[in-house]
């Protein structure tokens, strides 16, 4: 069955096929070919129309078939574009692949490596990875031989093509392109380009995806300022920024920061492109998961739900954004205590995000690692741990054994065990976590002294209150060194520390 995209195409090809006959020839080719050319500058001309002149043409000499197809694949590749500029992306890839299907690679590798440039940007834009990521990389290869590795379009098309990687999940070589791309940008265009600041901005999200908030903070905020002195507070690539900022500020834990900047990035949105553009409702989710961290569940519920639907009416029930949505309402339900409500909605979630993605994307891990927790919550420890071994797995082969990602799996996994009654392997974990911090980390990062505190916490458990003391001694000095003396983490551990030398002192009674 065809797609609504194809069949309007389509329709378009029979409408074209119809006007071709009752178009008339008396002008001379040239002449004609120079109207199609002017009507083509104007751009308030409708694309379809000149379509059907071009339709309607019929070349005299090879000289004439070729311009006649090269205007061809312009008119194609502006109404691709302009599909995709309206997030028409079904309808975006169907011209472009029109438009790609006249080009040659060999004798006119600029228009080709345009249109594929194109086509793989709408691709990753729709969700298909696997089918944007080889189209990016030939984009960079033809680029590279044909105009140099030096070249400004060369740098675009690996700043595309680890766009692409990036959204796939292979932050790693995502990474060292865009490193790659950055000093290439800067170097080849003018200060504060829109291209290398976008570029700079992606960094960013690689950075945040690695769990280095310090540094991704620093790159968002240079890129912030850059966007607002050259486009404006309100500019699209401003607000985009913003809300990058106000999410990364929100991981470290500044929700002071972050909720006014996510508001401002909202309103922004709303006002510009509308209540319900995709950008509008994706900053819309970010906030009520800035609510969700402060506390508030109820008004985390009641935005995750008015995004959600909205999502659901213009993006459909099983995209990624829409089915993120509902995995995070399934976060705050599980948040609020109502398990009941929130299990069939991520085990929903996970379904879908397998049949699409695989069982590796990250963020079916992301979401098996949610079902996890709130099956962790419910009692039901088997499967709990089950996930999480599975988590733990995908994260190590993903992102290696240290990331932080990979951390927070271990210690998730170890928790649950150590309820399980699994002591041995419990034990094991808790130590390799607070091992990898302390090595990528130092003895005093409160990450490390949290993982100190577990394992403070887990002796005290096994009523090894010998072995449970200097961890939790270990885990207050840390935290009061770094984070200050009143701060409730420091509290926590200094209440800790006096527990277990009281515990210690009636166990020798």
């Amino acid at each position: 069955m065809n797609s609504p995209a194809t069949a309007r195409i389509a329709l378009a090809a029979l409408l074209i096929f119809s006007a071709s006959i009752a178009i008339g020839a008396e002008k001379k080719p040239v002449a004609v070919l120079a109207e199609i050319k002017l009507a083509l500058a104007d751009k308030t001309r409708d694309l379809s129309a000149i379509l059907v002149k071009l339709e309607a043409f019929k070349p005299t000499t090879p000289a004439e078939t070729e311009e006649l197809r090269s205007l061809k694949v312009t008119v194609i590749y502006k109404q691709g574009e302009a599909a995709h500029l309206a997030r028409k992306y079904d309808e975006a890839i169907v011209y472009l692949r029109n438009a790609a299907s006249l080009c040659d690679q060999k004798p006119r590798p600029e228009e080709w490596v345009k249109v594929h440039h194109l086509l793989a940007i709408v691709l990753n834009d729709n969700g298909q990875f696997d089918e944007a990521i080889p189209i990016a990389k030939e984009v960079l290869t033809i680029q590279e031989r044909t105009f140099g590795p030096k070249h400004p379009d060369t740098f675009r098309a690996m700043g595309n093509l680890a766009n692409c990687l990036r959204e796939k999940g292979d932050i790693a070589t995502a990474e060292t392109l865009y490193r790659t791309a950055i000093p290439g940008l800067e170097s080849t265009l003018v200060p504060d380009h829109n291209e290398t600041l976008g570029c700079l901005n992606n960094l960013a999200i690689v950075l945040h995806a690695k769990r280095d908030f310090d540094a991704a903070e620093l790159l968002y905020r240079r890129a912030l300022a850059a966007y607002e002195r050259t486009l404006g507070p309100d500019h699209l690539e401003t607000l985009g920024c913003v809300n990058n900022l106000a999410i990364t500020l929100r991981e470290k834990d500044d929700l002071d920061a972050a909720e006014p900047l996510q508001r401002r990035a909202f309103e922004g949105f709303r006002r510009t492109l509308g209540p319900e553009h995709r950008r509008t409702l994706g900053s819309l989710n970010n906030l009520a998961t800035v609510t969700y961290e402060q506390g508030d569940m109820t008004t985390a519920e009641k935005l995750y739900r008015q995004a959600h639907e909205a999502f659901e009416r213009t993006l459909g029930a099983e995209h990624l954004e829409t089915l993120r949505c509902l995995c995070n309402l399934a976060k705050a339900l599980s948040g609020k205590g109502d398990l009941a409500a929130a299990e069939p909605l991520c085990r929903r979630v996970l379904a879908a995000l397998e049949r699409t993605y695989g069982p590796e994307h990250e963020f079916v891990i992301v979401c098996a690692d949610n079902l996890a927790e709130l099956l962790d919550k419910k009692g039901d420890r088997d499967e709990a741990a089950s996930l999480y071994q599975r988590v733990l797995k995908a994260r190590e082969k993903n992102l290696g054994p240290d990331h932080p990602d990979t951390l927070i799996s271990v210690t998730s996994l170890a928790n649950v065990l150590s309820d399980k009654r699994d002591i041995t392997t419990a034990e094991a974990l808790y130590l390799r976590a607070l091992k990898a911090y302390e090595r990528k980390l130092g003895l005093d990062h409160p990450d490390t002294s949290f993982a100190a505190y577990n394992l403070a916490l887990f002796y005290q458990h096994q009523k090894d209150f010998t072995k449970a003391l200097p961890f939790a001694e270990r885990a207050f000095k840390g935290w009061k060194k770094e984070l200050g003396e009143g701060n409730d983490y420091t509290i926590d551990a200094k209440k800790l520390v006096d527990e277990l030398n009281l515990n210690k002192a009636v166990s020798r009674m």
